[in-house]
């Protein structure tokens, strides 16, 4: 089995090609090939980005592996990119034919175009990125809640409208290791009675790398384990009676950009380091969400 975006071009040899590949060896399970990104006139000068890149929508699927997992996850968007995760964590390697045999095209308009530019994924994007890793670590014990543009109009379980509470900072650490000022988020407990909790992950300022520091995978682990906590993003609709923000600096990094997230108070934990911080931030937030801040003051 396999599959062709529609505003995709493909080699009239792709098929034979990836067909090719997994009869030799035979136990390769699934294969890619790769895509020449282009323009939607088939140009390709996409200055800053690589020109090939792995073929998501050319995944070809040996019929017992699909009988074996089951489908595409029931999502508007990314579900190839799942598939071939969960084909690699649960049956084995996804080869690829090492050459391009497609064009991709991206124009302005499609489905996933908004959610990928420069250096820059959406927040939905990664929230549903690191949702479904970390669903595929626990097994696919229980469905994982995706972000509402991936399941608008769809039967899936999704992210709550409304939270108790959510925290807002760098969650990039890992937890365990390197608590830090979300030390107190990682021992409130994530039973199914406990208050629902979203965990809205901002980048520092001055936190320059080479790759954008993405929420860690034990907090993923934790909104998958658990039904009462979620990943938030400031571009979803949702609710939260409380928003406590544990690192004021990261307010500053996406601060110009438009919020859906509402809510009724706003508690800002200034730590001496951070006073310099407070006028910006409190900018930020009657811009989001039209409250004054509440400055906490940790002892």
């Amino acid at each position: 089995m396999t599959f062709q975006d529609d505003d995709d071009w493909s080699h009239p040899e792709r098929i034979a090609a990836q067909v090719a590949l997994l009869r030799d060896p035979p136990a390769t399970p699934a294969c890619h090939t790769l895509a020449v990104r282009v323009h939607h006139d088939l140009t390709h000068q996409w200055f800053g980005y690589r020109p090939v890149r792995t073929h998501a929508s050319s995944l070809m699927v040996r019929r017992e592996v699909v009988q074996r997992l089951g489908g595409f996850l029931r999502v508007r968007k990314g579900a190839d990119s799942e598939y071939a995760e969960r084909i690699e964590a649960e049956v084995g390697p996804v080869g690829s034919t090492e050459v391009p045999m497609a064009m991709y095209r991206l124009r302005q308009g499609s489905l996933s175009r908004s959610d990928l530019s420069y250096h820059w994924v959406s927040p939905e994007r990664l929230a549903f990125r690191g949702s479904y890793r970390a669903w595929l670590r626990a097994g696919r014990r229980r469905p994982f809640p995706a972000p509402l543009p991936f399941v608008r109009g769809i039967r899936q379980r999704r992210t709550a409208r409304r939270l108790d509470t959510a925290y807002v900072a760098d969650f990039a650490a890992d937890p365990v290791l390197e608590p830090g000022r979300t030390a107190a988020v990682w021992g409130l407990p994530s039973g199914r009675f406990s208050r629902r909790t979203g965990l809205w992950h901002l980048e520092r300022p001055w936190d320059v790398a080479a790759e954008r520091p993405e929420m860690h995978e034990r907090w993923f682990d934790r909104v998958v384990e658990g039904r009462t906590w979620q990943a938030l993003a400031r571009t979803e609709p949702v609710h939260a009676d409380r928003v406590v923000v544990l690192e004021p600096s990261v307010l500053l990094v996406e601060g110009d950009q438009p919020c859906a997230v509402t809510t009724d108070r706003v508690q800002v934990h200034l730590l001496p380091e951070d006073e310099e911080l407070a006028g910006d931030v409190a900018t930020v937030v009657r811009r989001w969400f039209g409250v004054e801040p509440e400055w906490v003051r940790p002892a």
